[in-house]
């Protein structure tokens, strides 16, 4: 008879997990990953327009191009679409201005296409160029349209009882702007920033102070 052994056997005891070591061969997607993503950013910043010069010919062509175009897609036209450029700002004249219903076009039109214009002939250009609409009572039209934006503003400012700013604005719109903000009670004005950047902040409260007796 083979006796079994009752002594006590040595049994393997499995080896304690440890985490893998980390060598430069698992470090290099990761470092080319991120050299992947450099050229890439370079890629989208390519493709941002650059900004170039545009000389004041270049800007007012551009401005009496577009502004013939807008009428047109307006159902309008004009006698007369004029550019000029003086003391570096670039001025886009209209004649009489004429609509398929025999309408005249609105102060808040005039006030786009201004708006619209101005962008458009400083696209992608280095420097920028301020641009004035000039229509036939357009001004006067404009002053009208100012008014009750004035107005609405203020009713803004005092519900809101915060400040806001308007602009940037040309300076002659600016002036007429302002002197029509300063009709509405409650609200006061001042005028920020340098030439192109100018900008209106309304703030609630008096516009005038009181004198001391």
């Amino acid at each position: 008879m083979v006796e079994e052994s009752t002594e006590p056997q040595a049994v393997d005891e499995p080896a304690e997990s440890q985490p893998p070591a980390v060598t430069a061969a698992s470090e290099a997607p990761a470092q080319t990953q991120a050299a992947a993503e450099v050229p890439r950013r370079k890629e989208v910043d390519d493709e941002r327009p650059r900004r170039v010069e545009v000389s004041f010919e270049e800007k007012a062509e551009r401005g009496e191009k577009i502004c013939r175009q807008i009428l047109t897609l307006l159902g309008a036209t004009s006698d007369k679409i004029a550019s000029r450029i003086e003391k570096e700002q670039v001025f886009v004249e209209l004649g009489t201005v004429q609509c398929h219903n025999e309408k005249s076009l609105e102060p808040r039109v005039y006030e786009s296409l201004q708006f619209i214009l101005d962008k458009a002939i400083n696209r992608h250009a280095l420097k920028r160029s301020r641009l004035t609409l000039e229509a036939e009572g357009f001004r006067s039209r404009n002053k009208d349209g100012f008014a009750s934006i004035a107005h609405a503003v203020g009713r803004k400012v005092k519900k809101l009882g915060k400040s806001i700013a308007i602009g940037p604005i040309s300076g002659s719109d600016l002036r007429v702007f302002s002197s029509q903000l300063n009709r509405v009670s409650g609200v006061r004005v001042k005028t920020v920033g340098e030439a192109d950047g100018r900008r209106l902040i309304v703030s609630p409260g008096n516009s005038r102070r009181r004198r001391r007796r």
